[in-house]
């Protein structure tokens, strides 16, 4: 039977208003007439990345993650960090007559912004949308606050991301997590196996000589991540078997 939904590609799993539904329809067309604002590169409605669900995420030169807001309750932190752990700019779009949510997003995100950004606007009814700053390591600060930081299964998600993470970095082996900043420095960590049986670093730069298996402990990041003492620098590092999906 043929699907007479010619909006199905846009549209998310449960119920759906126009008015959340408007900006994603209106971002493919501008894409197709190029016209400000679009991207290169691949657009992709309502998939999902991790255990989340951007409404859409668009692959090119880099990866972007947008979010509508039109009345519904976002958990606009959780969102946020997600996007950076996985090495997606996120932008915040909002509905003309919802900007009272964008009091909510502001106070959320605040804490760890480390400059003001602006929030992106639509109005369906004078066809108009502006996406405003995007999220990035740029202007936020990713202070780690939970152990699962470190695990790779957890980073991945529940299925279809495990793929994703990148599992050789320098030694050939180990899931790489990402860049930190411990003890004042910048090192890469590595996981090695998904569930994180034990964990190595690599300082940044040229360090042939260095064994990256020998620090840091689990005891040693438990601790430091109770303490707030860590903080993710850039995301867990995506293979290109991902990227090319």
């Amino acid at each position: 039977m043929t699907d007479l939904d010619p909006y199905k590609r846009f549209r998310t799993a449960g119920q759906e208003s126009p008015r959340h539904l408007w900006p994603k329809i209106e971002l493919y067309r501008r894409k197709q007439r190029e016209e400000e604002p679009f991207f290169a590169g691949q657009y992709l409605f309502e998939k999902k990345a991790s255990d989340l669900v951007p409404d859409l995420q668009i692959r090119g030169d880099r990866f972007r993650w947008i979010e509508f807001v039109a009345g519904s309750k976002q958990n606009f932190r959780e969102k946020t960090r997600q996007a950076q752990r996985l090495g997606f700019d996120i932008y915040w779009v909002f509905h003309v007559e919802y900007k009272d949510q964008i009091t909510k997003a502001r106070d959320a995100l605040a804490p760890d912004l480390k400059k003001s950004i602006e929030f992106g606007i639509y109005d369906p009814e004078n066809n108009q949308i502006s996406l405003g700053t995007p999220i990035t390591f740029d202007n936020y600060e990713f202070v780690v606050e939970d152990f699962g930081e470190f695990i790779p299964d957890r980073i991945s998600g529940y299925r279809g991301w495990r793929v994703g993470l990148e599992r050789k970095d320098h030694t050939g082996f180990g899931f790489g997590l990402g860049t930190f900043q411990l003890e004042g420095f910048r090192y890469r960590l590595l996981a090695l196996g998904p569930g994180g049986l034990m964990f190595g670093s690599l300082p940044l730069g040229d360090f042939d000589d260095y064994d990256p298996w020998e620090w840091p402990s689990e005891r040693w990041l438990k601790r430091k991540t109770r303490t707030g003492d860590i903080v993710r620098l850039g995301p867990a590092k995506m293979a290109e078997c991902y990227r090319q999906k």
